[in-house]
């Protein structure tokens, strides 16, 4: 199909997965939001900060393994006859800066993934990016409690969802926050 309301969807009447599966983010990501946790939640600040803490430990973890699963994944796909567990033992070493356990049998044959949606896994790094950016701009324009500001819904709609295919999500993304996909911006940040 020529029109532009189909442009980048998968079959017709479907939606762009990595943008969908961004959005899901962000409206998962306003429960989290630090006044949300301590109005609506009624967490302590001494809880909201150990949380604040453990995320941003976890979160350069969480990162190697995502940049492990694209690596495995794609080198795997071009070299399809090498040993695979070699190779994700290679890879561990590289992102985690020690040996695989020799004991212990390599993970990457149980990950559903290879097979139910194969090259999925850049999406989630990208939808995180995508995710902490629209919350940086959310924050910048409706202040620290924007989870509670009327104004971030029909902002959202607007800037976000309303346009639907008509536009790549990279121009929609430029459109909301002022700037292409913030990739140093999102690893600079202890947010994510």
């Amino acid at each position: 199909m020529k029109e532009p309301l189909f442009k980048g969807y998968e079959v017709p009447g479907g939606c762009t997965i990595l943008w969908a599966e961004a959005m899901a983010n962000c409206l998962n990501v306003l429960s989290g939001n630090e006044e949300w946790l301590k109005k609506v939640r009624l967490y302590k600040e001494e809880y909201i900060q150990a949380r604040k803490l453990e995320t941003s430990k976890l979160g350069s973890y969480r990162h190697r393994w995502r940049l492990l699963d694209i690596d495995f994944e794609l080198t795997a796909y071009e070299n399809i006859d090498k040993d695979l567990d070699e190779l994700y033992r290679r890879l561990y070493r590289k992102y985690f800066l020690v040996d695989y356990p020799k004991s212990e049998p390599v993970i990457w044959a149980s990950d559903i993934m290879l097979a139910a949606e194969p090259a999925y896994n850049p999406n989630y790094l990208i939808c995180h990016i995508i995710t902490w950016q629209i919350h940086q701009t959310l924050e910048k324009k409706f202040g620290r409690d924007y989870a509670f500001d009327k104004g971030v819904a029909p902002w959202m709609i607007e800037n976000l969802y309303q346009m639907g295919e008509s536009i790549p999500w990279q121009e929609r993304l430029v459109q909301a926050t002022g700037k292409e996909l913030d990739v140093e911006g999102y690893l600079r940040s202890e947010s994510y």
